[in-house]
């Protein structure tokens, strides 16, 4: 038994996939929602281009000082220098003694068994996470 994943895979691309990967025709195909109660899909018009990270501005409050919280938040990019940058960039919104402390970080997450749980560690110690093209935002 094996299984195969997408959220997006369009109907010539997955004929493809199951005559590439010989998937039975009896095979079971299982569709759920993405949609929890704890997450919100954010989608901001971006201004200058991808590029122009003070897109990423309403991520960390204008004038942040503690006790003030980031909402966790989850930003994908297309590649893995933009999300170096955005991190550079997003980091140095925070006041000094914040910045370099791990609040906002990027790592890169594969897809392996133990990405779930690397997932709920940066969600548990990280306000700003940056990966690789849309914004969670964890309530």
């Amino acid at each position: 038994p094996f299984q195969a994943l997408s959220a997006t895979l369009p109907p010539h691309v997955l004929a493809v996939l199951k005559h590439e990967l010989n998937i039975p025709p009896n095979y079971i195909e299982v569709r759920l929602s993405t949609n929890r109660p704890n997450i919100t899909y954010c989608t901001v018009p971006i201004v200058g281009g991808q590029r122009e990270f003070r897109n990423l501005n309403c991520l960390i409050p204008p004038q942040f000082h503690p006790p003030m919280e980031i909402p966790k938040t989850l930003v994908f990019h297309d590649c893995k220098q933009d999300a170096t940058n955005a991190t550079i960039y997003t980091d140095a919104r925070l006041p000094k003694q914040l910045q370099s402390q791990g609040i906002v970080k990027h790592s890169t997450v594969t897809c392996q068994p133990s990405t779930s749980n690397k997932l709920t560690r940066i969600f548990q110690t990280q306000a700003v996470y940056y990966d690789s093209n849309i914004v969670l935002r964890a309530v």
